[in-house]
């Protein structure tokens, strides 16, 4: 975070953060998120989460529920967002930063602590479920916020004859359940196969 502050701070960064192009940023980020999450789902340990589940749960959604409701809060009172908005606010600001968990946990992992209790995988679980929840919940409510309007080129086959009022309410839907469906199924794959 301090090297960020500094590289923000330097006259000549507008420069460089000019000539990266805004796909490439993304791409990156959304590379660095799936390693991080990755790293994760790596050490985790089935017998863990079949035990401590509720737990895992708790700490997935309570503190985010909590801080999300208290941002939108202070969006909606203090700051005079609309409701609309102040959802969208809260859930960008409510996710978890993975950068920071995921290699405190590792480094913890492999000193030995907390694997007898399953602490580091409850963590993990934890800290994942939590951005899968926020990423979601915001990608939904971006949705919503900022309309999307496909052309008739631009639609998918399937949705061609929908008009672009209903779509903005479908293709979220769609979207997650694309994105469980390979999931579910790569999880059921392996979940067949023996070492």
């Amino acid at each position: 975070m301090l090297s960020a502050v500094i590289f923000r701070n330097l006259p000549w960064f507008d420069d460089i953060e000019k000539s990266v192009d805004p796909k490439v940023s993304s791409i990156v980020r959304k590379f660095c998120l799936v390693t991080l999450l990755s790293v994760g789902g790596l050490s985790f340990d089935i017998d863990t989460f079949k035990r401590k589940y509720v737990e895992i749960l708790n700490l997935a959604l309570l503190p985010q529920l909590i801080e999300a409701a208290s941002v939108i809060f202070s969006g909606y009172v203090l700051l005079g967002f609309s409701p609309f908005f102040s959802f969208t606010f809260g859930y960008i600001i409510a996710a978890i930063a993975p950068a920071v968990i995921i290699p405190c946990m590792l480094d913890l992992n492999m000193q030995g602590y907390g694997k007898t209790k399953g602490l580091t995988t409850t963590l993990f679980i934890s800290c994942t479920l939590d951005n899968i929840l926020a990423i979601t919940i915001f990608s939904i409510l971006i949705k919503f916020l900022i309309p999307l309007q496909l052309s008739d080129a631009s639609k998918p086959l399937v949705l061609k004859f929908v008009p672009n009022n209903i779509i903005i309410y479908i293709y979220p839907i769609v979207e997650i359940i694309i994105g469980i469906l390979p999931g579910w199924l790569i999880g059921m794959g392996l979940g067949r196969l023996t070492f």
